[in-house]
């Protein structure tokens, strides 16, 4: 009986902390920048504390090949994914978009934009959560040349 007690327990506990909403990507507007489906409703999501290069401003002497370089690899990650999403402090920007770290498979998208070579940290507080872990992983980027760094990109 005791053994039946602790295997619904486990498994009481396992389900809860794997609770977290998915949502699927309806499209990517740039490194960046995604819109996923909330509730039958779009809602573009900017990801938290990276900076992609620009592929889509709306001054076009400010997008390069670069931004567009991250704008694919970020296509290529999420494109018909469903994803999670976790909140900072503050929830929206001045643009009203949502400002978010993504998950996908229990994985940091940001996290893995920025590993891979393809974003620079963009600390903007109050949202700070992951500041020192984005440095870090920006600076090992960079030192293994990955990504953008492996062309001779250099972020601003």
């Amino acid at each position: 009986m005791k053994k039946i007690i602790c295997f619904i327990l486990i498994l009481l506990i396992l389900t809860s902390c794997s609770n977290k909403k998915l949502y699927n990507v309806v499209k990517i507007f740039d490194g960046d920048t995604i819109v996923i489906n909330i509730n039958n409703k779009n809602e573009t999501v900017r990801l938290l504390g990276i900076d992609t290069p620009e592929s889509v401003h709306p001054n076009p002497k400010k997008n390069t090949k670069y931004g567009k370089m991250a704008s694919l690899y970020t296509k290529k990650l999420l494109t018909g994914k469903k994803v999670s999403i976790e909140l900072d402090v503050q929830k929206r920007d001045k643009y009203k978009r949502l400002l978010a770290y993504v998950y996908l498979n229990n994985k940091m998208v940001n996290e893995t934009i920025i590993e891979n070579g393809f974003a620079k940290p963009l600390t903007i507080a109050p949202n700070v959560k992951y500041t020192k872990k984005f440095t870090k992983l920006f600076q090992k980027a960079r030192k293994n040349k990955k990504g953008l760094w492996s062309i001779g990109y250099k972020f601003k």
